[in-house]
């Protein structure tokens, strides 16, 4: 049976970065170099390509003229934002808190 996981770790850098940290693990041919760097070359032409997807979201967001529009789903994420703001604006002793 193949297996492979791949992992993702995304870290904030400012508002409008984040590095995006990423690596697999296999059952096949664990020690052959071909196969891995065939493995990662395919991988790396997946995430370029959600790259230039989300590289245009941001400049449409950052372009954008109209007010953002929050569906059921978003629900997690703004509740998330919204605690991380109060948790950063207490710690750093701002008003409102």
């Amino acid at each position: 049976t193949f297996i492979m996981d791949s992992y993702n770790f995304l870290t904030p850098i400012d508002e409008h970065t984040t590095r995006y940290f990423w690596f697999q693990q296999r059952n096949v041919a664990p020690n052959d170099a071909e196969v891995s760097r065939r493995f990662a070359a395919s991988v790396r032409g997946a995430f370029e390509e959600d790259k230039a997807i989300l590289t245009a979201m941001q400049r449409g967001i950052d372009e954008s003229s109209t007010p953002t529009i929050n569906l059921r789903s978003d629900t997690s994420g703004i509740r998330f934002r919204r605690r991380l703001t109060q948790l950063i604006e207490a710690e750093a002793g701002l008003p409102g808190n």
